[in-house]
């Protein structure tokens, strides 16, 4: 972008106020840009306006369907064509109810403000410009400019070989000028790398959000497929498949569950076959959520029961982790380290002692089913 004089001295006077005079004198006497739009139902443009919206002042207009204020108007200029350009798309898409907004009017600021002053509009300049200073100019900021005079181009002069004698003045407004400048570029290169870590982050959030819609979409498709399967299980084996292919994001069958099934007596009880269902079930949908999907991860014993009617209990006792023989049983191998399965859920059928033992995976994010079916063995009860 050129070198824009009305943007270096708001530059200048957010440091220094005492450069309002050279800001009112730079306003007068260059080229402003005005938005124009042209009304429904009217063929001539006009200067597109605003509302302040103070809401002391402001009352809901059904017409426009918004807020607006009283005698709280004000036009929208920019200082040069560039600008202009930049926040064009946003003026499109946000007062295209106004109407259609045309090519802009471009004239000497005395003049602009001069139409503004007449339609009794306050002037708003560079606002919705991206790393840009705003300013407003009131009415009586708006009468000093109409007063400072309109400073004639001067003609070009041919080349001297002599160069020009600068006043120490002038080099020290020039070096702060562009000592201002650089700071503005520093501060916009700030603001869009905050900009970019902001975008980068909602990047993330939407990365993991479809990911997780894509292990949801997975599970659908797995309930999907086990309700078209109109066949019952008729094992514990089978109710342990079965559910298995419904959570399969969710759940890893161990290997041995299957041997430790098939010698389990109880396997084609109906019940039990039941209950597996039912217990998986609580495993994959209440448990997972509580472990992986909350905030910090805990498992409310109480809460979990609460839930679902089934016991659980995180850990075994002291006892039976200190008999090497029993603490060895609720070891899993799973691909290339141990998983502990201290975790269990409990039912009790009649005399039937009926356990479900669980490991987690943090890094797969899943549960591992270590065993199902009879109570393990531990220091109270290892005649069950």
């Amino acid at each position: 972008m050129a070198s824009d004089q009305i943007v270096e001295l708001l530059e200048l006077m957010e440091e220094d106020p005492a450069w309002i005079q050279e800001f009112y004198s730079a306003v007068a006497n260059s080229e402003l840009v005005m938005p124009m739009v042209i009304h429904e139902g009217r063929g001539e443009p006009a200067p597109l306006k605003m509302c302040r919206f103070n809401k002391g002042t402001t009352v809901y207009d059904p017409f426009l369907n918004d807020f607006t204020g009283v005698d709280d108007w004000y036009n929208l200029v920019y200082s040069n064509r560039d600008i202009y350009n930049s926040v064009k798309p946003i003026l499109d898409a946000n007062f295209q109810r106004f109407g259609l907004i045309v090519d802009p009017l471009v004239q000497n600021g005395r003049q602009i403000i001069n139409m503004c002053y007449k339609r009794k509009r306050c002037v708003a300049i560079n606002l919705f410009a991206f790393g840009m200073l705003q300013y407003q100019l009131s009415f009586e900021q708006m009468e000093i400019i109409q007063r400072k005079p309109i400073i004639a181009k001067p003609k070009a002069e041919p080349e001297k070989e002599a160069a020009p004698v600068v006043s120490n003045d002038d080099a020290l407004l020039k070096q702060n000028l562009y000592l201002k400048k650089i700071e503005r570029m520093e501060r916009g290169i700030l603001q869009l790398q905050t900009h970019l870590g902001e975008s980068l982050r909602k990047n993330a959030e939407q990365e993991a959000q479809l990911t997780g819609c894509a292990k949801k979409i997975a599970e659908l498709e797995s309930s999907l497929a086990a309700v078209q399967d109109f066949s019952l299980p008729v094992t514990v084996w089978e109710a342990v498949e079965s559910t298995a292919r419904r959570f399969t994001s969710r759940l890893i069958i161990h290997p041995r569950v299957k041997d430790i099934i098939e010698a389990w007596p109880y396997k084609k009880k109906s019940r039990c076959v039941a209950h597996t269902v039912k217990m998986l079930e609580a495993v994959a949908q209440t448990l997972y959520r509580m472990k992986f999907e909350s905030a910090d991860g805990y498992i409310d014993p109480l809460e979990f029961q609460r839930l679902t009617g089934y016991e659980i209990a995180m850990t075994e006792g002291k006892m039976t982790k200190r008999n090497q023989s029993l603490d060895a049983l609720r070891y899993c191998r799973y691909e290339d380290r141990t998983v502990l399965i201290y975790a269990h859920i409990k039912k009790r059928i009649q005399n039937l002692h009926m356990r479900i033992y669980i490991g987690f995976l943090e890094e797969e994010r899943k549960i591992l089913i270590g065993h199902v079916g009879p109570h393990m063995p531990n220091s109270q009860t290892a005649g069950l």
